[in-house]
């Protein structure tokens, strides 16, 4: 069945290949944005890995993972504010917060060459 719900899906690219890819490319954030027919936010991290989105990291598999370079609190906190705003946005229905799901907000990132947005 399809999803028809709106969604928001964070991703990296760091873990796409080797022995233990830990976001292979037949199964990763990109797969899922495409397959959905719902209005979906995107938000790839440029230089991040798969545990930079994770507050513990100790655990056996994450040794296996690729190591990223980019900031592990700023991928957290782009993550974190985005988060909120999209479910205050839909759940509460805060139309402000679409001002930064479209622009200023998730947009400085962008700029910044940090992040890549996609949505539709």
């Amino acid at each position: 069945s399809q999803i028809n719900q709106p969604a928001l899906i964070f991703g990296e690219m760091g873990d796409a290949a080797g022995l233990f890819a830990c976001a292979p490319e037949d199964g990763n954030f990109r797969v899922f944005y495409d397959a959905l027919q719902s209005s979906v936010v995107e938000v790839e991290f440029f230089d991040a890995d798969h545990f930079d989105f994770a507050d513990s990291t100790s655990c056996l598999p994450c040794g296996f993972c690729q190591q990223g370079d980019a900031d592990d609190a700023m991928v957290k906190l782009v993550t974190r504010r985005t988060l909120v705003a999209f479910l205050r946005y839909h759940l509460l229905g805060e139309v402000v917060m679409e001002t930064y799901l479209t622009g200023d907000g998730i947009g400085s990132g962008v700029e910044a060459g940090l992040i890549a947005v996609r949505q539709k």
